[in-house]
């Protein structure tokens, strides 16, 4: 008896008047043997935030960067069209309302294309994965976002974090930065370069919206350099206080406890 193994693969499936419809009218887990799905650009409204499901839809769901604005892209559609617009290039406004969402095609191309693998995390949440509460690989290994998908076994939400610009497979690492007791309350952004055995990574944003800092918060979470450095043996941080409001009577400068780097793939779950 012949059999043909149907495999689909959904690159970022639309939400606006797909997401509340029933399985009969969207991609569901039903469609094939195997269904894998990369969320780019899902969450709430669409000009505020994105084209794509946030929920899972697949057997295997990958949500790069959290699945919703990605590294490199406008923070939103309707700041990408404000800022296109105002440079007067109508393309430069298109291209930034579909950035993250066009995305999903572009990492699949990539995985097909480069020696690079895109390893993803098990994990409930995003929240979690930021959090370290799911690094590591199982004993047979992490999946892979892309054109290896199938090669995996294990089914569920995955996670995982890019580079902001291509190649965006990239070598992964857990950072957990600790405010010293004795700091002063501060509003800004941190920036991390990893000096590795091999190379030196390119200046990484810790997070991709500004962050109140106050004495004794830990900030968690994961980042991605395009380069293989080896084993890291020294870091750089940078702190720089945002320019707006939010920054008014705030500390220019933030007291540092501790830093951690540790690489996502390094601890068997």
């Amino acid at each position: 008896m012949n059999y043909n193994y149907c495999h689909h693969i959904g690159l970022d499936p639309a939400s606006p008047e797909f997401g509340d419809r029933s399985t009969e009218f969207r991609l569901d887990a039903t469609d094939a043997d195997l269904v894998d799905v990369i969320h780019t650009d899902s969450s709430g409204f669409v000009l505020l935030s994105g084209f794509g499901a946030a929920q899972p839809l697949g057997d295997i769901d990958f949500y790069p960067n959290e699945g919703v604005k990605q590294p490199g892209c406008p923070e939103s559609s309707v700041g990408g069209i404000i800022s296109g617009i105002g440079s007067g290039s109508i393309s430069e406004a298109a291209n930034s309302v579909k950035c993250s969402h066009s995305r999903a095609w572009v990492y699949f191309t990539e995985s097909i294309n480069s020696n690079c693998h895109f390893y993803a995390h098990k994990c409930r949440t995003a929240a979690g994965f930021e959090q370290g509460e799911c690094l590591g690989c199982s004993a047979t290994g992490c999946p892979i976002m892309g054109y290896d998908a199938d090669k995996t076994t294990e089914r569920g939400t995955f996670y995982l974090s890019t580079s902001d610009r291509a190649p965006f497979c990239g070598h992964e690492f857990f950072v957990e930065v600790v405010v010293s007791g004795t700091s002063q309350d501060t509003y800004g952004e941190f920036f991390v370069t990893l000096i590795g055995s091999k190379a030196t990574s390119e200046e990484l944003k810790l997070e991709t919206k500004m962050m109140s800092l106050y004495h004794g918060v830990v900030e968690r979470h994961v980042v991605a350099s395009h380069i293989d450095l080896g084993t890291i043996q020294q870091v750089k941080l940078k702190f720089e206080r945002a320019h707006d409001l939010h920054a008014l009577g705030a500390s220019r400068d933030v007291r540092i406890h501790s830093v951690t780097i540790q690489p996502t793939e390094s601890t068997q779950k």
